[in-house]
């Protein structure tokens, strides 16, 4: 349902599978049913509220947590990765500085460790990691950084393309948009020609 863009009936679905588990359940089956819930509160239209992004964060904790998925490193990565992603969507709706603060730095803290678990086993995973750090640098400011994740991310595709292996097709391009971004933010006169190059192969 979901790949056919009914977010809604799937959200509905994943709903039903998690409620078939208890919270102690440490079968991986249960893990994959708190990580679909918690990726589909991720991703539905309304989850830009606090409420949707705090089940987001709920269940993907409990998905982190099994034992299950902590022997599954990809899956455990997947995992890492989903949680920071909700941990930063809840810091930039966060008015409390504190709070904010707190959350930003547990959502790197999050997307730091996805990248850790994929990158001996996982070059397109480790490539997509990096680009979300990347986001969450950036909009902490930390140029240099997010510059640094950008192109560690392009660097991991560009080694997966060596291998034959098939990467997705929009994440080149946003790793590559978001580099030319952080570098215009950044605002030194030596990285005017990247920006240009890099707009250049967007076109």
């Amino acid at each position: 349902l979901s790949d056919r863009g009914d977010l809604h009936g799937a959200h509905a679905l994943f709903i039903q599978a998690a409620e078939l588990f208890g919270t102690d359940d440490p079968g991986a089956a249960a893990a994959a049913a708190w990580y679909d819930i918690g990726e589909s509160f991720k991703k539905i239209s309304f989850a830009e509220s606090i409420e949707d992004l705090r089940e987001a964060e709920r269940f993907l904790r409990l998905t982190i947590a099994s034992p299950a998925r902590q022997r599954a490193k990809l899956r455990l990565a997947r995992s890492h990765d989903a949680l920071g992603q909700t941990l930063r969507r809840l810091a930039q709706i966060e008015k409390d500085g504190q709070e904010r603060e707190r959350l930003f730095a547990e959502a790197l803290q999050n997307l730091e460790r996805a990248c850790e678990l994929a990158e001996p086993v996982g070059l397109e995973d480790a490539a997509g990691y990096h680009h979300n750090r990347g986001l969450a640098l950036a909009q902490l400011r930390r140029l240099d950084e997010a510059i640094a994740a950008y192109r560690k991310s392009i660097r991991h595709l560009d080694r997966a393309d060596s291998f034959g292996m098939r990467e997705k097709p929009s994440l080149r391009p946003k790793c590559r948009l978001h580099l030319g971004r952080a570098l215009l933010e950044r605002g030194r006169r030596t990285d005017l020609e990247l920006v240009l190059q890099i707009t250049k192969s967007l076109i």
